[in-house]
């Protein structure tokens, strides 16, 4: 299986140019143990992996993603797909897609 290499980040088959990577910064019920803030984890999480989109999620299984973090993500990298991670329910879904709409474009 050949490997293409990314500039900054791991190698991405080849032989599945479709496959989207989706990379979640903000695990549910984790903890990052360093000092960095969301902002700066979201930067290197970018730079480091190139993922096409960052999955953002709440607290726990089910519980809603809080807007500013989603804003804060948002900001700290505007040129990457930011999707919603946990909690989406009939009476959030227009708040939390106001912040993450990276869903929209990932089929381009």
């Amino acid at each position: 299986m050949k490997h293409q290499c990314r500039r900054n980040g791991p190698p991405q088959d080849a032989a599945r140019p479709d496959l989207r990577r989706l990379l979640n910064i903000v695990p549910e019920a984790a903890r990052y143990i360093g000092s960095r803030n969301i902002s700066e984890i979201a930067r290197l999480s970018v730079f480091n992996n190139r993922p096409d989109a960052l999955c953002v999620s709440g607290l726990t299984a089910g519980v809603e993603t809080d807007t500013q973090v989603l804003s804060r993500v948002r900001e700290a990298v505007p040129e990457t797909r930011i999707l919603c991670n946990t909690g989406w329910r009939v009476d959030n879904v227009e708040r939390q897609l106001s912040v993450a709409g990276g869903w929209r474009d990932l089929q381009d």
